[in-house]
């Protein structure tokens, strides 16, 4: 997992910043703190308000940042619940 997200991070992120002439060091100070907080409850609806307020901060539009982020955390959400289901029961957490 962790070298699948370096080689995105190389192979996709990086080119789009290039492409679009964003900086990086800007944008990753920006993502910092959403990234640390979402890695580290392992939710990314935990960080969702700081990272909206973050990507306005750093010159995003509003009206950008409200349609992209929210489905975006929602898919990502929905993605996980589906894959578990198809887990062998083993793998999976036991119900609280």
């Amino acid at each position: 997992m962790y070298g699948a997200s370096i080689l995105f991070v190389v192979l996709v992120l990086g080119p789009v910043l290039l492409l679009f002439r964003i900086p990086p060091g800007g944008f990753f100070r920006a993502v910092r703190e959403p990234f640390l907080i979402a890695f580290s409850t392992a939710s990314s609806e935990a960080a969702l308000p700081l990272a909206l307020e973050n990507m306005e901060q750093f010159g995003v539009p509003k009206h950008i940042v409200g349609f992209v982020i929210p489905p975006a955390t929602a898919s990502t959400w929905t993605a996980a619940r589906c894959i578990s289901r198809w887990l062998p029961s083993s793998w999976r957490r036991p119900p609280a």
